[in-house]
């Protein structure tokens, strides 16, 4: 088995594989939290599984989040 497919299965780069580090920016390209979420089935959160309305309650805790800071952040701002 080549470290190509290895890779593939586990859904990591090669550099990953051999402890290479990766660029934020390759990792905000391949990594999508809610994605990961939505698709996920076999997630787990320090070893307990997470069943689809866990799920959901991570990714309604997060958008809130998220919500919360793009208001913080316009707060400040004003219309000209």
């Amino acid at each position: 088995m080549t470290l190509k497919k290895i890779a593939d299965y586990f859904d990591v780069s090669v550099d990953y594989i051999l402890g290479h580090k990766v660029s934020n920016i390759e990792a905000e390209e391949k990594f999508d939290l809610k994605e990961f979420l939505e698709k996920n089935e076999t997630a787990h959160w320090g070893g307990v599984p997470l069943n689809d309305e866990l799920r959901e309650y991570f990714s309604d805790l997060l958008e809130t989040v998220i919500k919360r800071e793009e208001a913080k952040k316009n707060q400040g701002q004003t219309l000209d």
